[in-house]
């Protein structure tokens, strides 16, 4: 046998029975769990991963902006020295023809540009003596040991 009753239960005895609130107006709305709390802002653990994230991200930037600075430095030197070889090289193929007495084998020595110390290296060799044909080298390397070394080297042919 089921007891039913026609009787009206006080809303707050209700609300306990049911799980639901009473909002002031006097509707009943539903509970999500066992407490009914509006959130009203961030917790601390979603702002402690956001700052992780945030953090991150400005790391891998200055990371990209730091290895891009190298780079420029690295190829500013390439282009500083390119233009010093071509000067050498022009040398050493102008002597080649208008000088009567040739001068075989190296030589080497320092060079400063933009701030910068630089070791040459260059050489002069016949490949065809009687027909003329000589290959003239320069090679540069930067003198600071540094994580990227520099060096660049270049070899051009002369005919005589």
């Amino acid at each position: 046998m089921i007891f039913q009753s026609n009787k009206r239960i006080d809303p707050m005895i209700d609300s306990v029975l049911t799980r639901r609130t009473v909002a002031p107006c006097g509707r009943k709305t539903e509970r999500k769990g066992a407490a009914a709390v509006r959130q009203r802002g961030f917790t601390l653990i979603e702002i402690m991963v956001a700052v992780a994230i945030l953090s991150l991200g400005i790391v891998v930037i200055y990371e990209t902006f730091f290895m891009f600075l190298a780079v420029y430095g690295h190829y500013a030197s390439f282009f500083d020295t390119h233009e010093w070889i071509n000067g050498r090289i022009w040398d050493a193929e102008e002597g080649l023809v208008r000088s009567h007495k040739i001068r075989l084998g190296e030589d080497s020595g320092t060079f400063e540009k933009n701030a910068r110390r630089y070791t040459w290296n260059a050489s002069i060799d016949p490949l065809d003596f009687e027909r003329g044909l000589f290959a003239v080298t320069v090679d540069v390397s930067d003198t600071k040991i540094t994580a990227r070394p520099f060096r660049i080297g270049r070899v051009a042919y002369a005919l005589r």
